[in-house]
């Protein structure tokens, strides 16, 4: 119940958003969302998953918008922080698995957050050589490394911290599993 009335009013950033799924249900929680990803043929989709939640994100007071954001665009990041913060809370998932965007990503932190911004980072941890079997992509860092050098490069600016971990409950398609680790983050 706590957490769902600190949502209630708070203006929140979503990046990365996918299908929409996390801030849309954070929107129904009470939040005024704005979800963001660099794809504008995916946020025609994730506008189509906001139109069929409409009626939950009403009961819940909430409200849901996109807007296109590329982190490589620091002038397109700044204006979304301009026109649409300062957010309470900044959201992400599945966003850490790339080392090379990890700069741009926190240069889009810092343009977005102010200081009693909460930033929320779930980071599933993934069996790399099932993901590059069946995928094709390219092999990353393993996880541990790819998430600790994103600490390294954020330190300076936030206070870090692992909030929760959720270790894999069932192995999935032959892997051993996802793990979730949830990174708590604040401006220093």
């Amino acid at each position: 119940k706590n957490n769902r009335d600190s949502l209630r009013g708070a203006k929140v950033l979503e990046l990365g958003t996918g299908t929409g799924i996390v801030g849309i249900s954070v929107a129904s929680l009470g939040a005024n969302v704005v979800l963001t990803d660099r794809e504008e043929k995916l946020l025609g989709l994730v506008n189509k998953n906001i139109e069929a939640n409409r009626k939950a994100i009403k009961a819940g007071g909430g409200s849901a918008k996109t807007e296109i954001m590329d982190w490589s665009n620091r002038a397109g990041t700044s204006t979304v922080a301009l026109t649409e913060g300062p957010f309470d809370y900044i959201i992400a998932s599945d966003i850490l698995y790339s080392s090379p965007s990890h700069g741009m990503l926190l240069e889009t932190l810092w343009q977005c957050a102010c200081v009693d911004t909460k930033v929320l980072i779930a980071y599933p941890s993934r069996d790399l050589e099932w993901e590059v079997r069946s995928k094709g992509v390219d092999p990353v860092p393993p996880d541990e490394r790819c998430m600790h050098k994103f600490s390294q490069l954020t330190a300076q600016r936030f206070h870090i911290e692992i909030v929760s971990y959720y270790p894999p409950s069932e192995p999935r398609r032959g892997n051993k599993g996802y793990s979730v680790y949830v990174m708590s983050m604040q401006l220093k």
